[in-house]
């Protein structure tokens, strides 16, 4: 079903003409069929699906870029890619999910995309797609990351665009189940650095 709405979409993207311009696809489907290829069968590849979901995300970006297109980023379909990416569980999609959490960041603070500012739900996603791909080490690294440039910014201390709290747990025990010494010490940095930012939590 998901490749079906996806050719739909190909088809109905290439036919267009100035004349029929009213009919372009919009953002909205383009993300309902990124979506659609979260929901695999039993037997289906999450690293194909995922490859096909990212597909149609570089389309979204190229046509973010020209002013006459109706179709723009916005912070859903970042997330749902994110999450796709993070469900296939592989490590190429997860370099793919830092890489694109780093493109939003961009947007956001060099492009003035105040729209685009990394949601605590995209930071999750990107961080669990390393904890699917076990690589409990770099989720470590980037949330320590993620949440030092939080506590530099951020004066009013807010978390909704922080980490969150499970994020910070999750990453913790996969790093002390690891028994790996650095990342035992990982574990016990990420429980101070936590505590620093949620005892400003008011809800």
């Amino acid at each position: 079903a998901a490749q079906t709405a996806c050719a739909l979409m190909t088809g109905l993207t290439t036919r267009l003409g100035e004349a029929n311009r009213h009919i372009q696809p919009s953002t909205r489907m383009y993300t309902a069929v990124m979506n659609a290829f979260s929901k695999t069968e039993d037997g289906d590849n999450p690293s194909a699906a995922a490859e096909h979901a990212l597909n149609l995300f570089r389309e979204i970006v190229e046509l973010d870029g020209d002013r006459s297109s109706r179709i723009h980023l916005d912070e859903t379909g970042f997330f749902t890619i994110l999450r796709i990416l993070a469900s296939a569980g592989h490590v190429e999609m997860a370099t793919r999910a830092r890489e694109i959490l780093a493109y939003m960041s961009h947007l956001h603070a060099h492009e003035n995309r105040k729209e685009l500012q990394p949601t605590t739900r995209c930071l999750d996603a990107c961080i669990r797609a390393l904890l699917n791909s076990q690589q409990p080490g770099e989720a470590a690294q980037l949330l320590q990351s993620l949440s030092q440039k939080g506590l530099a910014t951020d004066n009013s201390y807010s978390v909704d665009h922080f980490p969150s709290k499970a994020s910070f747990r999750n990453v913790s025990r996969a790093c002390r189940q690891s028994r790996r010494a650095e990342l035992i010490q990982a574990a016990n940095d990420l429980d101070g650095t936590a505590a620093s930012i949620f005892q400003y939590e008011t809800r």
